[in-house]
Formats: C-alpha cells, sequence, structure tokens
C-alpha cells in the first residue's frame, strides 16, 4: 500500500511538472502582447478552459523577421468539445480553402477574397502527422474574427506603437479528432 502511495504521488508530481512546462512558452507569448491583444487571444478562442494537447507561440523576433506572430493551440475533439464547436461555429465565417494563396517565405497565407491572413499548421505537430496545410481539402476553416490592434506588443518591444492586423479562428480536422484554435498577428505589408 505504502509503495502505490509513493507512485502515486510520483505519478501527480510529474504530471503537475510537465503541465507547467507547457504553460511556459504560452506565459512567454503572453508577456510580449499587450492588454488588448491577450483579450482578442482570449475572449475569442471558444476552448480557453480546455486543457490544449500541444501549442506553438511565435514571439516578437519572428514578427520582425516574418511579419507575423502568433498562437496556434491544437485540442483533441472531446465529447463535450464537439458539443461546444457545435453551437458556436454557426457564428463563424467558413472560408474557402481554394480562397487561400500561400505568402512567399513567411509561413502564413492569406485570402486573395479578403487580404486577411492566415497561419500555417506547423510541422512541430506529430499529432497531426502528416501535417495538412489551411489549403487542404480535409481542413474546415473558420475565421472568428479578424481586425487591427492599435498597439499589438507591449512596452519593451521595438516597435511597440505599430499598427498590426489580427485574425483568428479554427482550423477542423475531423479525420484526425483534432482543432487548432489560431491568433496571428501581422502587419499590412503581408497582405497582397
Amino acid at each position: 500500500m505504502n509503495k502505490l502511495i509513493k507512485l502515486f504521488a510520483l505519478f501527480t508530481l510529474m504530471s503537475s511538472c510537465q503541465s507547467q512546462t507547457k504553460s511556459v512558452p504560452l506565459k512567454n507569448f503572453e508577456k510580449e502582447l499587450n492588454k488588448e491583444s491577450i483579450n482578442e487571444f482570449e475572449k475569442n478562442s471558444p476552448l480557453i478552459n480546455f486543457p490544449s494537447l500541444t501549442g506553438d507561440y511565435k514571439l516578437y523576433n519572428y514578427f520582425k523577421l516574418f511579419g507575423n506572430s502568433g498562437a496556434t493551440v491544437v485540442y483533441e475533439i472531446s465529447p463535450e468539445i464537439e458539443k461546444i464547436l457545435n453551437s458556436k461555429i454557426k457564428a463563424f465565417k467558413r472560408i474557402d480553402n481554394n480562397s487561400l494563396v500561400e505568402q512567399d517565405s513567411t509561413y502564413a497565407f492569406y485570402s486573395k477574397d479578403n487580404n486577411i491572413v492566415f497561419p500555417e499548421i506547423g510541422s512541430e505537430f506529430e499529432e497531426l502527422s502528416p501535417i495538412p496545410t489551411p489549403k487542404d481539402s480535409e481542413v474546415e476553416i473558420y475565421l472568428i474574427k479578424s481586425g487591427n490592434l492599435k498597439k499589438a506588443f507591449n512596452d519593451e518591444t521595438e516597435d511597440k506603437n505599430q499598427e498590426c492586423k489580427f485574425s483568428n479562428g479554427i482550423y477542423l480536422l475531423k479525420s484526425k479528432k483534432k482543432v487548432i484554435y489560431w491568433f496571428l498577428i501581422y502587419n499590412d505589408k503581408n497582405c497582397h
């Protein structure tokens, strides 16, 4: 019995350390954003209260290099998440995959219909292997919101007063039983 208690305590400790490690990239990402950006990131997520499988967070240095940064967070579609998505998805705008054009070396796509930029699905998401692109027909794209941010980054970034655009939404991968929530900050130069 004593060994069982120790084993349970060790498992609990390892689980809590693992979840704290996963949240470090998110904390670093949020540290670089101002309150308006964080608010848009959090309030538009239909799955903010659910644990994610993984996430990818592009920081301000990435923005300087490629003209965009943001977060893509992968969730397993559980019955509860599916119920929430089914109730909320009607309010989102469905985007035609064929309207997306891949941008040269910016790791993003833009919609030729409305000049909104969409993030790629990162190759670091091994649980999605083979990694689809937003143009793949198996990916359903839903735009939750797009707009402008008067000041996207906090006071410690060089371009703190640069006005940026943002988009956020979900990529629904029904065959893989996954959903990806994204929040992307980009500058106007990324719109073709």
